[in-house]
């Protein structure tokens, strides 16, 4: 095929976007993509952070004004017990009288929770395939700087072998590939997946990127045969057949913490909403617990190491914001809660909250 030498990694159009570029400037000064992204999930997290305690206040206060509700509340289940029917449409009733009050905003801790939640899924999706796009170009710009290597020493000393191991020596300083702690290629799964790319794969990824100095038609300049790319990776190849790229560490991490976090934020939930008995739907958190971290299993198990390492690092981050959040809003909750021990139920009669009160500002200790 004709000679590319004079290609550079550079020379590829990175069709990655916003996130693309400023993943590769970190990455510019940390020189590790794995560490990268790690840190720029951090900082991501942390200027979503606000947005995140908002809604997580709003819904705090509205906890607080419905515990004002729950003597009420109890009045008509003694009164109705023997009717359940027409319990649960008066419980519907006075929660309807109460939020019709005004001391219950659902539609601004809603438009809160669903701003919070729109941007987050923004987020993940655009980072997603902004990751996949980094991962198809950097696998490419690899293979390009290994065909370089070969074709300089080949045309230099015209012996194969010598050429393979100059490329294999390339690959062994790590000044080419990606690799991340036990996870040897981050562009490839962290499973017993082989770390070197097929040719059938590297093509695929290759159609993929914008840019790419390869086609594989032949009699189209620069055309890539299955040939060369294996006379190219053939030393690497050899080295590494049988030896997976990872040991499924990060799949098994970003479920339990995925796991973890949706069970403390959900724990922290309930007893916010502990105080008032109130009617409630079909109750979909036991089925949400296991399905939301068997998708963050799926996506990690199925796409790259690197976008594992996002999700690994986005649970964690919003896992041990938890207790902070939480330290902040006893505060601030029990200022609330003070602030309306005084006030008066939509009947007008006074409702001593003290109790109930104090339940819910101990929820964050």
């Amino acid at each position: 095929m004709a000679d590319i030498s004079f290609l550079l990694h550079e020379t590829i159009n990175w069709q990655t976007g916003l996130w693309g570029t400023l993943i590769g400037w970190f990455n510019g000064f940390i020189l590790n993509y794995g560490w990268t992204i790690i840190v720029f999930t951090l900082i991501l997290k942390l200027i979503l952070s606000p947005l995140d305690y908002l809604q997580r206040r709003a819904g705090v206060k509205n906890a607080i004004q419905q515990a004002k509700l729950q003597p009420e509340l109890d009045k008509i289940k003694q009164k109705y017990a023997n009717n359940p029917e027409k319990m649960k449409a008066k419980l519907n009733e006075k929660q309807m009288e109460f939020m019709r009050s005004g001391q219950m905003k659902m539609g601004s801790t809603c438009g809160i929770m669903l701003l919070y939640m729109g941007i987050t899924l923004a987020v993940f999706l655009t980072l997603f395939s902004s990751m996949q796009g980094i991962a198809n170009v950097q696998t490419v710009n690899s293979y390009i700087q290994f065909e370089n290597k070969y074709n300089e020493v080949y045309a230099s000393t015209s012996d194969e072998a010598q050429a393979q191991q100059a490329v294999y020596d390339l690959y062994e300083k790590g000044e080419v590939r990606e690799s991340w702690l036990w996870v040897d290629n981050i562009w490839k799964s962290d499973t017993s997946t082989s770390v070197v790319s097929t040719y059938e794969e590297f093509k695929n990824i290759a159609k993929g990127v914008q840019g790419s100095p390869y086609s594989f038609e032949e009699g189209q300049a620069n055309y890539l045969s299955k040939e060369q790319y294996e006379k190219v990776m053939a030393k690497i190849s050899s080295s590494t057949q049988g030896k997976w790229n990872g040991y499924y560490i990060l799949i098994v991490l970003c479920g339990v913490v995925s796991f973890l976090t949706f069970q403390v934020t959900a724990m922290t939930n309930k007893k916010r909403a502990g105080a008032p008995d109130m009617p409630s739907g079909p109750n979909i958190g036991k089925f949400m617990k296991w399905i939301l971290p068997a998708i963050m299993v799926a996506i990690a198990l199925a796409y790259s190491a690197a976008f594992a390492l996002y999700i690994l690092a986005n649970s964690t981050f919003t896992l041990l914001a938890i207790p902070v959040y939480n330290a902040i809003l006893k505060k601030t909750t029990k200022n609330i809660s003070d602030s309306s021990t005084n006030g008066k139920n939509s009947s007008g009669d006074n409702i001593n909250v003290d109790y109930k009160i104090n339940k819910i500002t101990k929820v964050e200790e």
